[in-house]
């Protein structure tokens, strides 16, 4: 009950609420439903969140790679990245990667990154080679160089007070046209 109300605890620390999942899953994979909540709630922040769909990643276990690819979709792109890469070395991981790719969770062209594709095409059956193959037949590799204008003008802006209904309707006249947020806009530009 003890590890349980640490792991709750909004007050605690992300480190120990990791650690405390950690021991948690270490005794049994029942608390995956205490831990899913947590890790579905974007209100408790990417750090926590990443932490804990990495320790997800390490069970891997059916349960624990359909959490992951259910929370696949809010994250940045780096955490994305990050996720996908630790999932590429497992048959059931990358069963989890190729259909999260397939419903655009994750853009395709994450799989074309050559950490990930490296990884991918080491550990893949053949019909998932086959699926890989189909996803990305006809998708670009992330630009560097956009990548980096991009980081640019982003440190650029100035922090301010935050409106959730201002952010989507800028997103909606901006950027939708090209980028997605939870599946919702076009697929031309990186996720957001």
């Amino acid at each position: 009950p003890q590890l349980v109300n640490l792991f709750a605890s909004d007050s605690t620390d992300v480190l120990v609420r990791q650690q405390a999942a950690r021991a948690l899953l270490a005794l049994s994979t029942e608390y995956l439903e205490l831990i899913e909540p947590i890790v579905s709630d974007p209100g408790n922040g990417e750090a926590l969140r990443d932490k804990l769909l990495s320790i997800l990643v390490d069970l891997r276990t059916p349960e624990a790679y359909q959490i992951v690819r259910n929370n696949l979709g809010g994250l940045s792109l780096n955490t994305q990245k990050k996720i996908v890469q630790s999932m590429a070395s497992e048959p059931n991981g990358i069963d989890e990667i190729i259909a999260a790719a397939t419903t655009l969770d994750i853009s395709p062209k994450i799989l074309l990154e050559p950490s990930i594709s490296k990884l991918l095409i080491a550990n893949m059956s053949s019909d998932q080679q086959v699926a890989y193959e189909g996803l990305v037949e006809n998708v670009q590799p992330y630009s560097e160089e956009i990548q980096r204008l991009i980081y640019k003008r982003v440190i650029g802006y100035g922090k301010v007070s935050t409106s959730l209904a201002d952010g989507q309707r800028i997103f909606q006249q901006n950027c939708s046209t090209c980028h997605q947020i939870r599946n919702e806009g076009g697929n031309i530009g990186p996720q957001l």
